[in-house]
């Protein structure tokens, strides 16, 4: 089984990582998913992977932990230490230099413009929740 850590910037709509403005932390969140990023979650949950939310602060009564059946656990941060083939899905790429050792990164969104200046380098790249889980998927097929 393999875990999968969940960002709600990546299931928000637009990659949108806080709830809209002037929202207050008990802003309903399904106010920003994006459409198909529950069936995402599922999806993994199917086919043996083991989803987790990372969300900051006491989950709410409808938060996305609790929008699956049966819900999703929810945790506050990455652990340090992370069993190996363990998946960060983000939609901010500066996460991915921020991960932890041994975590692979998939960042959800549009694709971003070529720079000259040096960016966080993500494992892979998905336009949304549902594309990401297809490239775990993949991976996980593959090897």
């Amino acid at each position: 089984m393999t875990r999968v850590y969940v960002e709600p910037s990546a299931l928000a709509l637009g990659g949108v990582a806080d709830p809209p403005s002037g929202a207050g932390a008990g802003q309903d969140i399904l106010e920003v998913i994006a459409p198909g990023a529950l069936e995402g979650v599922a999806h993994l949950r199917e086919a043996g992977h083991e989803p987790v939310i990372l969300m900051n602060g006491e989950p709410t009564t409808r938060t996305f932990g609790e929008l699956v059946s049966p819900p999703v656990r929810v945790e506050s941060r990455l652990p340090e230490e992370v069993p190996p083939g363990t998946w960060l899905i983000t939609g901010d790429p500066l996460r991915c230099a921020e991960r932890p050792a041994g975590v692979r990164t998939i960042l959800v969104g549009p694709r971003r413009p070529a720079t000259h200046r040096p960016t966080a380098r993500c494992d892979l790249e998905a336009r949304d929740l549902g594309a990401a889980v297809l490239e775990i998927l993949a991976d996980e097929a593959m090897a």
